[in-house]
């Protein structure tokens, strides 16, 4: 046999060993894409799991609800005796409350100027908009005077939050209207109507800087960065609020978003349930004797809407759900609804 016609040793393993390393690797990215595929799968269970345990919070909170009204009580506060049973159930049914493969807590804290848990009286706070219908310049300048000490400033704030909630096109000594927000960049739209929304505020803030450039920052609807965990912080500003004073600037403060809202479907605070902060921008001269007067007899106010936010968590997904509801005889009438 001639040297050209010898087969070629060892082809058939160079070949088999190549068909194997490629079936391995093909087996191998199967593998790896089907684990993937099953952490998706697993990752997407456990986040419709939390959306479905925060949903269960807000049925469990109402369910409550209905139960509480009955005795007239929908918001306990920490500070009443009689209350104490009450608060004690709330821990035990919206703290890490475990149901199925994880857990979900009904609370409100921080953001809306008060903690808790269960349910909040959205009256507690400050219905912004009620105040700029019913004109309240001295109440809506008291408002703004915990972050501002210009009075031109807080005279065009204030005209031109009135301007912006009133139906008419005719503007305050120092609002805007319509027109005015049509001259921005870009333009505005303005409702002439109550605030659906407690953030067209910045809408309001944006017409100030407009008319007066650099006249309000973000520092006055968010607060000072870093009030909320800082105690020095926060007696300063108290020391502030115990003596207004336009020669004495506040060096830092909590922005008025934690102190406002559009949605409590009534105009007075509920001084039952407002927080001390509160009470002490609504009735600066008297807001140490209300807190002590409630803790032996009710107060003026009354509840409208109550907010319900409720957190479910499950493995490491978590999911909010918030509810902003009216309390009724039967089901509650639901206002808005709220998801993250």
């Amino acid at each position: 046999m001639t040297k050209s016609a010898q087969r070629p040793k060892g082809v058939i393993l160079v070949m088999v060993c190549f068909i194997l390393f490629f079936l391995i690797t093909l087996t191998t990215a199967y593998v790896y894409s089907i684990q993937t595929e099953m952490r998706l799968a697993r990752n997407y269970v456990d986040d419709v799991k939390a959306y479905y345990l925060a949903k269960a919070g807000i049925y469990r909170c109402i369910a409550e609800m209905r139960r509480e009204s009955m005795s007239g009580k929908l918001a306990p506060r920490a500070d009443l005796p009689e209350d104490a049973e009450t608060l004690k159930r709330f821990e035990e049914i919206f703290l890490c409350y475990p149901l199925g493969d994880g857990n979900f807590t009904v609370k409100y804290q921080d953001e809306f100027g008060q903690k808790g848990l269960g349910p909040m009286d959205e009256a507690s706070l400050i219905n912004i908009s009620a105040w700029a219908e019913q004109k309240s310049y001295d109440s809506l300048k008291r408002l703004f005077r915990i972050a501002l000490v210009d009075d031109e400033t807080i005279d065009r704030l204030t005209d031109c939050l009135i301007d912006y909630v009133d139906s008419d096109d005719f503007p305050e000594l120092s609002g805007a209207e319509r027109t005015d927000y049509e001259k921005m960049d870009p333009p505005r739209n303005i409702p002439n109507a109550p605030m659906q929304d407690v953030n067209e505020f910045l809408t309001v803030m944006d017409m100030v800087n407009y008319l007066s450039p650099g006249s309000v920052d973000e520092t006055l609807w968010y607060g000072t960065p870093g009030f909320e965990t800082n105690q020095w912080m926060r007696e300063i500003w108290e020391d502030y609020m115990d003596d207004v004073n336009p020669d004495n600037p506040p060096e830092c403060h909590p922005g008025i978003k934690k102190f406002v809202t559009v949605n409590s479907r009534v105009a007075q605070v509920n001084y039952n349930t407002a927080s001390p902060d509160v009470l002490r921008i609504v009735e600066p001269d008297s807001w140490e004797n209300l807190v002590e007067q409630r803790r032996s007899e009710k107060l003026s106010g009354s509840t409208g809407a109550m907010r319900i936010r409720s957190y479910g968590r499950c493995n490491n997904y978590s999911r909010m759900v918030e509810w902003l509801v009216v309390p009724g005889s039967d089901y509650p009438t639901i206002l808005k609804c709220y998801e993250e």
